[in-house]
């Protein structure tokens, strides 16, 4: 994002896997000049909220994470990366959730996780301004499928359709849970 001729760059503060940064993990992930000042934890664990310092059009790169690179001969998908540039006015609230890229399994070695979307979104009325699936891992010798950038996610393992409109997606065969979406998460796997 450009402010005043200045980027600053949203991290993940150094997490990964499912569980995002927590409040003080945000503050240690960022110089003393964002943190307090412009950005402090949102509503959920992951949640950044940035409060705008200046009114202005800022210019976004938002990227999706890629999934967890396992032990099969594929690799793992890439996340979505969203370019644009949108008006915001100074004192509101933008919430953002940086993808995190896929864990490793916790047990067996080929299956992980998927990595995860990231959204920029105007806290005021929940407004979608920018948003960026994350890539799925490469699981067993088969490659992982690049992050989407439609409302409709990709087709998993087995074919099985992606979520549609926001939503999360269905799992694939009971192995891995689908991926979640804007509105809702995925399903869970069971095993």
């Amino acid at each position: 994002m450009k402010l005043k001729n200045d980027t600053h760059t949203f991290t993940t503060c150094g997490k990964t896997g499912r569980q995002g940064p927590s409040a003080s993990e945000i503050a240690a992930g960022y110089s003393t000049s964002w943190h307090g000042e412009y950005v402090s934890l949102g509503d959920y664990r992951g949640y950044q909220d940035w409060t705008v310092p200046v009114s202005g059009v800022y210019e976004f790169e938002v990227s999706g994470a890629s999934g967890y690179e396992g032990s099969g001969t594929g690799t793992a998908g890439r996340g979505a990366i969203v370019k644009g540039r949108v008006g915001l006015v100074k004192g509101e609230v933008i919430t953002i959730a940086v993808g995190q890229v896929g864990a490793a399994p916790t047990s067996g070695s080929t299956f992980g996780g998927s990595g995860g979307g990231s959204f920029v979104v105007r806290k005021q009325g929940n407004a979608q301004l920018f948003v960026a699936g994350g890539g799925s891992a490469d699981a067993d010798g088969t490659g992982g499928d690049d992050g989407q950038t439609t409302t409709r996610g990709g087709f998993g393992a087995f074919n099985r359709v992606g979520g549609f409109d926001g939503f999360g997606g269905p799992a694939a065969d009971g192995r891995s849970g689908g991926g979640g979406g804007f509105f809702g998460r995925g399903e869970d796997g069971n095993t």
